[in-house]
C-alpha cells in the first residue's frame, strides 16, 4: 500500500489552513510528490519505528469503536484501525522474518501468513460471540485490552533496530510509484 510521507510540519500547516479557510468545503487531500510503500518505509525508518505507532493506532481505533456509539466515531475508529494494520502487518512480517535465522526464514513467513489467516476468521467469529453476548463495546473493549497488551510487549521481546534517518527527498527513485 502507498502513503505519503508529510512531515509534522507541513501536516499542521495543513490542518491550519483548512480550520482557518472558511471558504473551503469537503475533503482535502495532503500528499506528498514522491509516495512510499508502507514496507518501504518500515526498510527505512526501522520495523519497531513503524510497528510501534501502528499497533498503537490499532488499538486506539478499537478503543474508539468501544467506547463511541456514533457513525463519526465509527468512521474515525475504522480509520484509525485502517491505518494502523496497514503499518503493523508488513513491519511485525518483516520483523518475524528478520529474528527468524536465515535458514528458517521461508519457514517464519508461511507461519506468520498461517497463524494470520487463521487467527482471523476464528477472532472474528470469537469477537462477534462476545458482542452477541456482552454488547458491542465489550467485544471492541476486549480487542483494544489485546492489542494494548501486544503493543506493551512488542518492545519488550523484540530488540529495537539501528536507528535510521528518513527524507523523502533521499528515497530512491526505484521506489517511486509509477
Amino acid at each position: 500500500q502507498w502513503l505519503s510521507w508529510i512531515s509534522i510540519h507541513d501536516l499542521v500547516a495543513a490542518l491550519l489552513h483548512c480550520l482557518l479557510n472558511e471558504s473551503l468545503n469537503g475533503p482535502v487531500n495532503v500528499t506528498a510528490p514522491m509516495p512510499v510503500t508502507n514496507a518501504g518505509l518500515a526498510d527505512t525508518l526501522g520495523r519497531m519505528r513503524v510497528a510501534v505507532p501502528s499497533v498503537a493506532l490499532v488499538t486506539v481505533g478499537t478503543a474508539v469503536l468501544a467506547a463511541f456509539r456514533t457513525p463519526t466515531f465509527a468512521v474515525l475508529g475504522l480509520i484509525l484501525f485502517g491505518v494502523g494494520f496497514s503499518g503493523a502487518f508488513p513491519a511485525l512480517f518483516a520483523i518475524v522474518v528478520d529474528e527468524a535465522p536465515e535458514q528458517e526464514r521461508g519457514t517464519a513467513m508461511s507461519s506468520f501468513n498461517l497463524y494470520y489467516d487463521i487467527g482471523a476468521p476464528i477472532g472474528g467469529y470469537g469477537v462477534g460471540e462476545l458482542v452477541d453476548r456482552a454488547g458491542f463495546g465489550v467485544g471492541f473493549g476486549a480487542l483494544a485490552a489485546l492489542s494494548a497488551v501486544g503493543l506493551v510487549l512488542l518492545p519488550v521481546l523484540i530488540r529495537p533496530a539501528a536507528p535510521s534517518t528518513f527524507s523523502p527527498a533521499r528515497w530512491p527513485a526505484k521506489h517511486a510509484r509509477r
